[in-house]
C-alpha cells in the first residue's frame, strides 16, 4: 500500500519536475513575475476600483426611481379621528368615540427624478473619476516597468 502511494505521488509530480527542468527565458521570467508579484496584483485591483468609481460617477447623470410604501392599522380613537379628518370623510354624529372602527391606511408613493443642473458637481465628479482611472493605469504601467527592469537585471 505504501509503495503504491509513493508510486502514485511520483507519477503526479513527474510533470512538475519536467516543467521545472526547462530553462527559464527572459519572457517566461517576466510573465511569471507579472502574474505573481503582489505589487502587480495590487495595481490591477486599483484599476478595477478606479473603473468602478468612474461608473459610479457616471451614474449621477441617470434618472433615479424612488418607491416608498407604508401600511398602518389602528383602533386608537385619536388616530382614527385624525385619519377620518385627513380623508375629509367625517361621518357627522354617527361616530362613537368610545367604539371606533379599525382604520387601515396604505400609502404608496413613486417618484422619478432626473438631474438637470447640479452646479457642475456631477461633471467635475466624473472628470475626477476619469483622471483617477487614468492615474491607476499609469501607476500599473510604472509597476510593470519597474518589475520588468528588476527581472531583466536579475536575469
Amino acid at each position: 500500500m505504501r509503495n503504491t502511494l509513493t508510486l502514485a505521488g511520483a507519477l503526479l509530480l513527474a510533470p512538475l519536475a519536467i516543467k521545472a527542468a526547462e530553462p527559464w527565458t527572459l519572457e517566461r521570467a517576466l510573465d511569471y513575475a507579472l502574474a505573481h508579484n503582489p505589487d502587480a496584483r495590487l495595481a490591477r485591483q486599483r484599476i478595477v476600483a478606479a473603473q468602478a468609481g468612474l461608473e459610479q460617477a457616471s451614474a449621477a447623470f441617470w434618472p433615479r426611481l424612488q418607491l416608498q410604501a407604508s401600511y398602518t392599522r389602528t383602533d386608537n380613537p385619536m388616530m382614527v379621528f385624525g385619519s377620518i379628518l385627513n380623508q375629509r370623510a367625517y361621518p357627522g354624529s354617527s361616530l362613537n368615540f368610545n367604539d371606533v372602527p379599525d382604520v387601515d391606511d396604505l400609502n404608496a408613493k413613486g417618484a422619478i427624478t432626473v438631474p438637470l443642473y447640479a452646479g457642475g458637481r456631477n461633471v467635475a465628479g466624473r472628470a475626477a473619476a476619469r483622471a483617477d482611472s487614468n492615474a491607476a493605469k499609469l501607476d500599473a504601467a510604472a509597476v510593470h516597468n519597474a518589475l520588468g527592469f528588476a527581472v531583466a537585471r536579475a536575469f
